[in-house]
């Protein structure tokens, strides 16, 4: 079976996970070291956003946690063990690469697509706000661009099989 699956980037998610641990035992050496009486709650709540965005930043690293999967019937996409979303090829009229404030793949439905879709958890989440078009942002392994093409091409070859 024609597979392939597409994790995040390693570097770039540890970075982002190691940036907040250490801003985490910052905002957690404020916390400890303060005088009594000081007002120090922000140090609290950024100790814990930052403590979140770490775990958050190890968890997406974890085996099966957040990937792309392509093969012959479509797409999976997961972001922490949640199925994001799943298309069959012939749901998906095509695959773009676009530059919206960063760089993202873009994946516009068909009319099958967006009837199918109505009450996926990407919909119910959205209230259908942000259309019938789907998005990867650009954490994968592979550069937006070439995972645009990667799900195209494959697209292309097994989109009129279903």
């Amino acid at each position: 079976m024609d597979s392939r699956v597409v994790r995040p980037y390693g570097r770039k998610t540890l970075a982002f996970a190691a940036a907040s641990l250490i801003l985490t035992a910052l905002f957690a050496w404020i916390i400890i070291d303060s005088p009594a009486g000081t007002d120090i709650s922000f140090a609290y709540f950024l100790g814990a956003i930052f403590g979140l965005s770490a775990l958050l930043g190890i968890a997406i690293l974890l085996p099966g946690s957040t990937f792309v999967r392509a093969d012959t019937r479509g797409i999976e996409v997961r972001f922490f063990w949640i199925r994001a979303f799943s298309l069959e090829w012939p749901d998906i009229e095509r695959v773009t690469f676009e530059t919206i404030g960063e760089n993202v793949v873009r994946i516009v439905l068909t009319p099958r697509g967006q009837s199918k879709n109505r009450r996926s958890l990407f919909q119910q989440i959205t209230r259908g706000s942000l259309g019938n078009e789907r998005g990867l942002p650009d954490v994968f392994s592979i550069p937006s661009a070439e995972l645009a093409r990667l799900l195209n091409d494959m697209r292309n070859r097994y989109g009129h099989a279903g």
